[in-house]
């Protein structure tokens, strides 16, 4: 009996330790700037740090113009040069016609299973006018959407430095990355942080976007609506609540009423929408009757959730309750998916058990391969402000209103980020083109976006706590939020 006590407090000890670790992974957001060794020459090249570089996405096939700024020892290299390639590999020409072709590995071919490809000095040099410890480069064109690396060169052809960007085709140009989180838990259910603490922790994460969802309530996310009105800050609260009409969790996100509050009045409703739906239940989908059920008083839900003028998601689809049981059988999932009644599927939830994102991406794929193209949102299911940010959706949008964010996520235009294991290298799932784009947004962009955020946060912190009387304050506040808005105006070109 001692012996299995013993074993029992090892395993939970060793748990909590390999929570820990996972957790301080994305705690420390500073970001750093690191020398990388080239693997080519037995040499060091620095990589330019993202706010050295300006502007950093482009439209694809426009001309543009590009500013790096060059540390003292590079921009005094005696006969400089820059070579620029996308990254398959293609060199841009950067003459009136702006040919494209690929670049040769390094004439060195015994060699070249111990060297990468590089571009050789035959490589044509892109044209720059060197402006102090700034390279400025005019009317250069990018003829195709995805990175594009400059690399500094000396007279030896060693490289000294380089530095990336992005081009973008039209539709995605047009929009703009947010990030958002909208399923986490405050002290209005099981949350041990109040709605105001989540609310500037998460802005002091890069959060563009939140909704609140306590378990059976919107009261977390409505009164912390009222609490930001009038307040100046670029973070957007939404309402929603986590309902649970069945026994499956769903979010209630942004809709104008509570599912919880709606059951509990309309009791005789929600039974009738839910015998309704029971009719419609074919044998063929092999529910047992629990399952019936739970599919019927499920879609009863998703159905009150858009008369309500709102967004359902089917919530963590492979939780495990206690780290065990899964709370949805396989039958009813597939028959979920299948009959496609809710708006979105949380394919990441950053604080459940470690398997949950990795499995409910794995269905996703295969629905995707049965013809069901799920929209897709990536989410904390934080009950602490110290979780937050471990699942996060990014959406490209035209703007963080409402009707933007959420026609970003029924276009298919999100990706689910999963950071519990890594922040410095996040699992990211959706479109290939967004995950291309958004793994260069987050060593190019979020980093610079996340510092100004957390700025904020903490001139917000002080003006809580001023109780909004201090002008000193009211002005750090809104010189935050414009050095934001500049930021924007800097990147996309």
């Amino acid at each position: 009996m001692k012996r299995r006590k013993a074993i029992k407090i090892a395993a939970t000890t060793a748990a909590a330790t390999m929570f820990s670790s996972a957790r301080a992974a994305f705690k420390d957001r500073a970001p750093e700037k690191k020398a990388y060794r080239a693997i080519a020459t037995d040499r060091f090249y620095e990589s330019a740090s993202p706010d050295d570089i300006f502007p950093k996405i482009f439209e694809a096939g426009k001309k543009s113009h590009l500013s790096i700024r060059l540390p003292s020892s590079v921009a005094q290299t005696e006969n400089l040069r820059f070579v620029c390639a996308s990254e398959d590999g293609f060199a841009l020409d950067m003459s009136p016609y702006f040919p494209e072709y690929r670049t040769l590995p390094n004439d060195n071919i015994p060699g070249y299973a111990k060297q990468p490809p590089d571009f050789s000095s035959k490589t044509p040099p892109v044209a720059f006018e060197l402006r102090g410890d700034f390279a400025k480069f005019d009317n250069i064109v990018f003829p195709k959407e995805g990175r594009y690396v400059f690399c500094a060169k000396d007279k030896k052809n060693a490289t000294l430095l380089r530095a990336w960007v992005y081009a973008l085709k039209p539709d995605l140009f047009e929009l703009r990355p947010y990030i958002g989180d909208i399923h986490m838990h405050t002290t209005h259910s099981d949350g041990r942080d109040s709605n105001l603490e989540m609310a500037l922790v998460g802005l002091s994460r890069g959060f563009d976007f939140m909704a609140v969802s306590d378990h059976g309530r919107r009261i977390g996310s409505t009164s912390l609506i009222e609490k930001f009105r009038g307040v100046p800050t670029s973070l957007k609260f939404f309402p929603g609540e986590e309902a649970h009409g069945s026994l499956l969790h769903i979010n209630n996100f942004d809709s104008s009423g509570g599912i919880a509050e709606w059951v509990r009045e309309n009791r005789a409703d929600f039974d009738a929408r839910t015998e309704r739906i029971l009719k419609t239940i074919p044998d063929s989908l092999g529910l047992g009757k629990l399952d019936k059920l739970t599919l019927a008083q499920s879609e009863a839900v998703f159905e009150k959730i858009r008369e309500m003028g709102g967004m359902s998601v089917f919530n963590h689809p492979y939780w495990r309750r206690n780290g065990e049981q899964l709370n949805c059988s396989d039958a009813l999932r597939n028959a979920l998916i299948s009959r496609q009644k809710f708006d979105a599927y949380e394919i990441v939830n950053g604080s459940i058990n470690y398997d949950s994102s990795d499995l409910s991406a794995a269905r996703h794929a295969e629905a995707a391969q049965d013809g069901y193209f799920m929209p897709i949102v990536g989410c904390s299911d934080a009950h602490k402000s110290d979780e937050l940010g471990c699942g996060i959706t990014v959406a490209f949008a035209k703007s963080k209103e409402s009707a933007d964010i959420r026609k970003a996520i029924m276009s298919l235009n999100t990706i689910a980020v999963d950071t519990s294991g890594s922040f410095e290298r996040p699992k990211m799932y959706g479109k290939m083109r967004l995950v291309k784009y958004a793994s260069f947004l987050w060593k190019n962009f979020f980093p610079l976006h996340e510092n100004l955020c957390a700025k904020q946060s903490a001139a917000l912190r002080k003006y809580f706590e001023s109780g909004a009387s201090d002008a000193s304050v009211s002005k750090e506040l809104e010189a935050s939020i414009a050095e934001l808005e500049k930021l924007y105006a800097k990147v996309w070109a």
